[in-house]
Order: C-alpha cells, then sequence, then structure tokens
C-alpha cells in the first residue's frame, strides 16, 4: 500500500490526493479528465444566410 510506482499499468490512474503521492492523477479514464478541455462547437450546414454576426 502507498508503495511509490513507475506508473507500468496504463489503465490504471495513479497520483495522490492534494499533497500526498506524486502528484494529479493520470493514465486511466481519468488522464481524459486530466488532459482535455470540454468545448462546444456549433457548425451550422444548412447555408441559410444570417444578418448579422451575433454569436
Amino acid at each position: 500500500i502507498n508503495s511509490p510506482t513507475t506508473g507500468g499499468e496504463a489503465h490504471i490512474p495513479f497520483g495522490g490526493i492534494k499533497g500526498t503521492g506524486i502528484g494529479d492523477r493520470e493514465q486511466g479514464s481519468t488522464a481524459l479528465d486530466f488532459y482535455t478541455e470540454l468545448k462546444v462547437v456549433y457548425v451550422d450546414y444548412t447555408g441559410a444566410k444570417r444578418e448579422g454576426n451575433l454569436y
């Protein structure tokens, strides 16, 4: 328990909580949250003309 890790298990998140361990959790499914930023993009494929540039 709480032994140092080399991060050899890519499917298992590793890292500490608060000031313990080796930092934030990375690898596994939590890596997606750690290394990504949510962004919403709207694309209008209708070709309709827009009045103004209010987005």
